[in-house]
């Protein structure tokens, strides 16, 4: 069973529910309804959720990630990118939210055709967790889609 890239939203929404750090209980609220909604595939009252929390919490990069995964499958790939970009930026110093940042960036760039900024991204995700199957399945994936048709032999492998 083939694996996509489309994961991306789905394993930080997973991660990033158990391990929100709300500055306020009002905040922690809003998130927690906010991602019960987005698992419901309710996105616009999820957003709503999330900029609530975002509004007494707005430099917690869990938000901004969860705001970002909003904009992502709305398919608002700039404003998704500006989210996904600033929970890095807010998570400087903490491994484990920078990559899942850089990963959801890299998803995100490569959905807007992005391959070379697809690229950086997942470089520097790998970076930071050097053994991530999920990261070097997106790029090997990623590969493949670049490359059919140009070249690749017959039994499937490229030269």
């Amino acid at each position: 069973m083939a694996r996509t890239i489309r994961s991306t939203a789905q394993i930080a929404l997973l991660l990033f529910s158990f391990s929100v750090s709300a500055a306020s209980l009002e905040s922690f609220m809003n998130n927690a309804s906010g991602l019960k909604r987005f698992e419901k595939k309710e996105y616009t009252q999820a957003y709503k959720d999330f900029l609530k929390a975002l509004e007494s919490d707005p430099l917690n990069p869990d938000l901004q990630m969860n705001l970002g995964m909003t904009f992502e499958v709305n398919e608002e790939w700039d404003k998704a990118e500006k989210a996904y970009l600033s929970a890095y930026e807010l998570s400087r110093g903490d491994k484990r939210r920078e990559f899942f940042a850089l990963f959801n960036l890299g998803g995100e760039k490569k959905k807007k055709s992005d391959v070379d900024g697809a690229l950086q991204a997942y470089k520097g995700a790998l970076d930071l967790e050097p053994e991530s199957l999920e990261t070097k399945t997106n790029i090997k994936l990623m590969w493949q889609g670049q490359g059919k048709g140009k070249g690749d032999s017959k039994d499937g492998k490229d030269g």
